[in-house]
């Protein structure tokens, strides 16, 4: 594998460091462009979460291409340490904040008050966590009206149509790698919740 870069942005070439011989896996260059041309304008002034952040390489990517904030979650206290050794060789300290611990219990340290427009859920694959940590952001609070909540995912696995809120819109694939995209939308879940679905 390539060394970790910035691909787009400000800071587009900008090296990151990685974790040797960890269980992190960061998300591909190439899953990165894909997701960013597909986001594309919704970038710049949004504010972004990293859930299962890694490395935080996506999150990074998206304070370069002037994302406003960008609060990264990861229980690996060493991953988080090179997050926020990413972000210090990036000048990007300011707009971010990282927090260690597991998902989805970590939502609940979340900035009080804080909406997120965007969110990344990269869980480790083969896990339960990602449609734990879909229905627990849908009860959250944090997400901001029509938030749109990426999912990376092997091919082998579908989520579910609908969490709470959240409604499945978009399938990707890239190899062996899915990108899902939920969007919120709290108009239809309570004319669920009316019809008893």
């Amino acid at each position: 594998m390539g060394k970790l870069r910035i691909i787009g942005g400000d800071r587009k070439g900008l090296p990151l460091a990685s974790l040797r011989g960890s269980s992190v896996r960061p998300t591909s260059g190439r899953v990165r462009e894909a997701l960013f041309d597909i986001l594309g304008g919704e970038i710049a002034g949004a504010r972004f979460l990293d859930l299962f952040a890694g490395t935080g390489a996506v999150g990074i990517e998206a304070l370069s291409r002037k994302a406003a904030l960008c609060i990264f979650v990861e229980k690996d206290r060493a991953a988080a340490a090179i997050v926020r050794r990413n972000l210090l060789s990036g000048g990007f300290g300011p707009r971010a904040g990282v927090i260690v611990g597991s998902l989805p219990a970590a939502l609940s340290r979340l900035p009080r008050g804080e909406s997120f427009g965007l969110v990344f859920v990269d869980p480790p694959y083969n896990s339960p966590q990602g449609e734990e940590t879909l229905q627990a952001l849908g009860r959250s609070g944090s997400l901001a009206p029509a938030c749109r909540v990426i999912l990376e995912h092997r091919k082998s696995w579908e989520p579910p149509a609908r969490s709470g809120p959240l409604s499945l819109r978009r399938r990707v694939r890239y190899g062996d790698t899915v990108l899902s995209f939920f969007v919120k939308d709290d108009r239809e879940a309570e004319e669920g919740k009316v019809r008893g679905v």
